[in-house]
């Protein structure tokens, strides 16, 4: 197939990164300045759109020509543009008001490319991975040229023009032609030297990933219906709350602190009150007011703050920058997020990383808010306020929201890696209600009690140790997981000590002293609290011996891999298989998932103290990571049930909208023509169907709701 490369600069007078693509490409002011392009692999060429030449023969050819594959870096921006691009619509000679569209089934991205192999997304530190001698100075100038054309200029005596282009800064104007061909030239270089492991059109699996990189473009393109008014309106409820908190400050510091953000001033005049806090930040102030010994004013301030700190309408200004006219919000998926499992992530409005919500009707509160009836009907005003940002997205006309969430997935993938038969079957009679719920059935096996014996204490114990021990989790995990629930550690010890064996608790003191050794973290807890947890630790293990025995599983097959590059190993059941080579520029280990996708980790090694390490990127850098055999379990469950919902996305988008997929669920946008539950039900019955790479001992279930507004069901 022929393939068109190609990058566009644009002017706009609305700023991308507050708009986003999607309103950005919309906008009256946007236009193309430049459109740099090559066709495989013959010159780079820049159409400068801006002097009124006609577009070149062989990019109207290229761009109108379905077999031609279209290569950009972040293509979603680039596509947006063309498609809503008047100019080009005329230069192609299409119909009047007919736009331009092309079909996002003929793109590729390199960016995209870059996050399934585990590398830097951005075109310049993808480069630098990928081996490119690339000029960081070339880089800088690059970025003073796209502020110099592609947005307005502050006017001033020495620089009297709002626009810079060609006429303005003939010279400059050269160096940004230069600057776009090279851009494609480097475009180009990154997407023939890039392995295409994951995401490719010549393997079934790879083109399953771009099918699924193309339907999530699709989902991005429809976007989420916005209830921007509602929006507007929480984000007055919470500036006006914020104002009226930020008066009380200077009345109680008599003028020496004048506002909520004066950091500095705050913390001297709390000091001077006998108070010394090491920060001003949220848990340095959420300590201080655990103490019972700092003077009144001092605590009010504190808690002032703290007030304000929960009061950040982010989200919301997100949303109402971001949504389009015709109020849809679009561009809130990124696909392959987590480039460690694939999973998806958020742009903007981030739906995967919203506050749990403090009450439960937050439809109804988000109608008070529109209504301006908060205050009437809450105490907490701002609580309302951060609880019902899920409920700001509002199915349109007509329509409403059908949501459905693989139950448990991870809890289910992870026995059916281990073989650990009886957990499934546990999960088989849960779904047809015939048994109890999974957290009673983990204290049962654990400790041996009756299930009508197990009260609400002892199905939390159960609860917290499926959602903290699966990945070889210890003390820290459990205390982490029970800590967000209040739990006590010693009412803990007090439940499990007395059918604890002599050779447990040696086990466990034993851990204790390790422990102290070795985590301060956990000098917080008692040797006692300590020792109660690793009680339980213990008895999920014997309950989960095959669990166990996968960490182990996994962690010898990926320690043969390093041990003997270009051998493939598996785990005894062949699930999960590992594979070390060099896959030019990179030496990878890859691990092939059931599906037939892979896992890239880079660099992988086995150190002096027979650690297995890897390279990962954190915060934009290269660091090495630990790989052992639970985070490798975990990785691979993940990435299995993230493989489940995608695989079952393509039936549901066959007969749905799929505006939304946040974590294990999917939100569909449906017509109030169909019945609510007819289309929850066969959204369930399709999210939970078993995929033909998996077999039938996979338990699968989906539940969800109907609504007008999403919520945390």
């Amino acid at each position: 197939m022929p393939t068109l490369f190609l990058d566009l600069e644009t002017y706009s007078e609305i700023s991308l990164k507050d708009v986003g693509p999607y309103k950005y490409a919309e906008h009256e002011s946007t236009e193309i300045l430049l459109f740099a392009y090559a066709i495989d692999d013959g010159p780079v060429r820049v159409w400068d759109v801006t002097d009124g030449s006609k577009i070149p023969s062989d990019l109207r050819k290229a761009l109108l020509n379905y077999a031609t594959i279209k290569v950009a870096h972040n293509s979603n921006f680039d596509r947006t543009v063309i498609n809503n691009s008047e100019k080009i619509a005329r230069e192609l000679k299409l119909p009047r008001r007919e736009k331009y569209c092309v079909p996002i089934e003929q793109w590729e991205d390199t960016m995209v490319m870059a996050y399934t192999i585990g590398i830097r997304g951005s075109l310049e530190l993808m480069l630098v991975d990928l081996g490119a001698d690339y000029d960081m100075q070339k880089l800088k100038d690059g970025k003073r040229l796209v502020r110099m054309f592609c947005m307005p200029q502050k006017v001033t005596r020495n620089q009297p023009y709002k626009r810079r282009d060609a006429i303005t800064d003939p010279k400059d104007w050269f160096k940004f032609i230069e600057y776009a061909r090279q851009d494609v030239e480097s475009m180009r270089w990154a997407y023939s030297r890039m392995p295409k492991l994951v995401i490719n059109r010549s393997t079934n699996t790879g083109w399953f990933e771009m099918r699924l990189w193309h339907l999530s473009e699709d989902m991005n393109d429809l976007g989420m219906p916005v209830d921007v008014e509602m929006a507007k309106k929480a984000v007055r409820l919470v500036e006006d709350y914020t104002t009226e908190l930020d008066k009380r400050i200077p009345e109680l510091t008599n003028g020496e602190v004048d506002s909520h953000s004066k950091r500095d001033a705050a913390l001297r005049w709390v000091k001077e009150r006998g108070v010394e806090l090491p920060s001003y930040g949220k848990e340095d102030i959420a300590e201080a007011l655990k103490r019972d010994d700092i003077p009144d004013d001092v605590r009010e301030l504190l808690e002032i703050r703290r007030e304000i700190g929960r009061t950040s309408t982010t989200k919301y200004t997100a949303l109402i920058n971001g949504t389009s006219d015709d109020g849809r919000l679009r561009g809130g998926l990124q696909y392959y997020a987590a480039t460690r499992t694939g999973r998806y992530g958020g742009r903007r409005f981030q739906p995967q990383n919203l506050p749990h919500p403090s009450i439960k009707d937050t439809e109804a509160a988000a109608e008070a808010i529109l209504n301006d009836s908060v205050d009437l009907l809450y105490n907490d005003v701002v609580g309302v306020a951060v609880s019902c940002i899920r409920a700001a997205i509002k199915a349109s006309d007509k329509h409403y929201f059908a949501v459905s969430d693989l139950s448990n997935i991870e809890g289910r993938i992870l026995p059916w890696l281990a073989g650990e038969t009886w957990k499934l079957e546990a999960f088989r009679k849960y779904d047809m209600g015939e048994g109890p719920d999974l957290y009673k059935v983990a204290y049962h096996k654990s400790f041996g009690v009756p299930f009508e014996d197990i009260g609400k204490s002892q199905r939390q114990i159960g609860k917290y140790q499926e959602l903290s021990l699966g990945y070889e989790g210890g003390v820290g995990a459990f205390y982490k997981q029970a800590k967000k629930f209040g739990t006590s550690m010693l009412d803990i010890y007090n439940m499990v000590i007395e059918q604890a064996t002599e050779e447990q608790i040696e086990k466990a003191e034993y851990i204790v002293e390790w422990l102290r050794a070795n985590n301060k973290a956990l000098d917080v807890l008692s040797d006692e609290e300590i020792i109660g947890v690793d009680i339980v630790k213990q008895m999920w293990r014997a309950a989960n011996s095959k669990i166990v025995k996968l960490w182990h599983d996994l962690d010898t097959m990926v320690r043969s891999a390093i041990e003997n590059p270009g051998k493939a190993f598996a785990i005894p059941n062949g699930k999960v298989k590992a594979l070390c080579d060099v896959y030019d520029p990179f030496y990878l280990l890859l691990i092939r998932l059931p599906s037939g996708r892979v896992l890239c980790y880079r660099s992988p090694k086995i150190n002096d103290q027979g650690q297995i390490k890897y390279m990962s990127v954190y915060q934009n850098k290269w660091v090495e990571s630990d790989l052992y055999g639970g985070k490798i379990a975990e990785n691979v469950t993940q990435a299995i049930a993230r493989d489940v919902l995608c695989h079952n996305m393509f039936a549901i988008a066959e007969r749905y909208n799929i505006i939304l997929t946040v974590h294990d669920e999917v939100v569909c946008e449906v017509s109030e023509s169909t019945l609510p539950e007819d289309a929850l039900s066969g959204i369930n019955k399709m999210l939970a169907s078993i995929p033909p790479w998996a077999d039938d001992d996979l338990p699968l279930s989906a539940s969800g709701y109907t609504a007008k507004r999403y919520k945390k069901d």
